[in-house]
């Protein structure tokens, strides 16, 4: 079972365009790969244009075989995304990215499709992410995403190291070295909030 998360970039003052991934949507994949190959908004921007996806990769390569196993290096497609519409040949539209027209909306997208990691790429040409506990069996019990929180080479290293902890304790080995200083970044947005020219926020009053 995959660990769903939901991308989306900003487009406007208080409009998205999302799409669901199903593999992999933690920070030390999902968010490393975004950090570090799609920071830019024209390749953003093309990666979501290309839909739903199975899985991300650091780039988004050509039409493959569904089964193409490609975080293996003697695949020709080694670390291309695969995309249901592309390399499953899925109904375009039925998993084409979809407009969000305020953020508590792409919140809710996000929560009901089972995603426990949202990605936001805003007007600032930042990530920005949130997340939530584990969802099983395909769906979401109701529970809430976190406040959106700048995503960062720390965030990202905090998370790889309790991953590298749970590994070490499961292995008997002594665990890793924490990271210094191992706290989140500062909140960015929370979902009562919606995005006005990227910079200055507004409240609306919407639920947390």
């Amino acid at each position: 079972m995959g660990t769903r998360s939901y991308i989306a970039v900003q487009t406007g003052a208080n409009i998205f365009s999302g799409v669901y991934c199903h593999w992999d949507g933690n920070l030390r994949h999902n968010g490393r790969i975004l950090f570090d190959h799609y920071n830019k908004r024209p390749d953003v921007l093309r990666l979501i244009q290309m839909g739903d996806m199975s899985v991300l990769g650091p780039k988004i390569g050509t039409k493959h075989s569904f089964e193409e196993a490609t975080y293996k290096e003697d695949s020709p497609h080694y670390n291309e995304c695969t995309f249901y519409a592309r390399d499953r040949g899925e109904d375009t539209a039925t998993i084409a990215a979809v407009r969000h027209n305020s953020l508590l909306q792409l919140f809710k997208a996000a929560e009901n499709c089972g995603a426990e990691y949202l990605y936001v790429f805003d007007l600032k040409d930042r990530w920005l992410w949130a997340s939530r506990g584990a969802q099983f069996f395909g769906g979401s019990d109701g529970s809430k995403l976190s406040a959106l929180y700048r995503l960062t080479e720390k965030a990202i290293g905090i998370e790889q190291w309790m991953h590298d902890c749970y590994i070490a304790e499961r292995d008997g080995k002594p665990k890793p070295p924490r990271p210094t200083p191992a706290v989140k970044s500062r909140v960015v947005f929370t979902r009562d909030m919606y995005f006005t020219d990227g910079i200055n926020i507004k409240r609306t009053g919407g639920v947390r």
